[in-house]
């Protein structure tokens, strides 16, 4: 399985001279199996960047799963050239606890007032797909769901490709799944993945302005990492107001952490163009 990191930033697109090394783009990832299933997750900015070389996967089907209908994770939908490609199979996958909202949210968005081309007049065919909890693309790629906590809801991904297991979950506050006591359910849904990628938008010293915001913390994302016993921890869903140099230093914490923990275990900053094999 192969994971690559198209937008990383959080809440908006955050170019410029200070973002180089991690990227400006807004959340997208392209999943792919072993057997050469592609999918794509969330359709922020950083979907731009697969316009330019973009292939088909052996199933002749372009698929995108959608979290929620937050901007940052669709806004750059309408600027994703297969769209426009006549004839061209898309599926788009979405929560079923969320679905109308966020096919409401996608069809809104080029709606002639707010775009100039309607979502009625593409000329690609395009499938809204219901997931209630899981779906298996074949014997030995599936996808499971959980809940976030986010305001308006989010979904967390979980791809199992053969025996090995990506994570992936955005938008999610940790702290408060704590205070309402499910974060177990959090770490029984992550447990012994190879790799979780994870929002660590803020610092523990973001959160007296911040709670509630619906993102977590690094200091949550390194307890996370080792109460799941995963392989390699990323976190993703950057502050659009971090510096590359202050992403840095939070990689370089939670590493250090992670060694005073006596832990094997290595946390990553998500880059854009960052790839990843499981």
């Amino acid at each position: 399985m192969q994971i690559k990191f198209l937008g990383t930033r959080g809440s908006i697109p955050a170019p410029g001279m200070d973002t180089v090394k991690y990227g400006g783009n807004t959340s997208c990832v392209e999943v792919t199996s072993d057997e050469g299933i592609r999918i794509i997750i969330d359709a922020g900015t950083g979907i731009r960047k697969i316009n330019k070389n973009f292939k088909l996967d052996s199933e002749n089907i372009v698929k995108l799963f959608f979290t929620h209908s937050h901007w940052d994770h669709l806004q750059g939908l309408p600027f994703f050239n297969q769209l426009f490609v006549p004839d061209r199979k898309i599926n788009f996958f979405i929560n079923k606890i969320y679905f109308e909202e966020i096919k409401d949210a996608i069809i809104k968005q080029m709606s002639g007032k707010t775009f100039p081309v309607q979502f009625d007049s593409l000329p690609s065919v395009i499938k809204f797909i219901e997931v209630d909890k899981k779906y298996v693309f074949n014997a030995n790629f599936t996808l499971e769901l959980c809940e976030n906590y986010h305001p308006g809801g989010s979904t967390g991904l979980k791809f199992t490709d053969g025996n090995k297991i990506f994570v992936f979950i955005t938008d999610n506050e940790i702290k408060l799944l704590k205070e309402r006591g499910l974060y177990p359910n959090l770490v029984e849904f992550c447990k012994n993945a190879d790799i979780i990628a994870h929002d660590g938008q803020y610092l523990d010293a973001d959160m007296r302005i911040k709670k509630g915001w619906g993102h977590s913390t690094i200091e949550d994302l390194v307890k996370l990492f080792i109460d799941c016993n995963v392989k390699i921890g990323i976190f993703t869903h950057h502050d659009p107001e971090r510096k590359d140099d202050e992403v840095d230093e939070m990689e370089q914490w939670a590493n250090d952490e992670i060694k005073k923990q006596n832990s094997t275990i290595k946390i990553i900053a998500a880059k854009e163009d960052l790839i990843i094999e499981v």
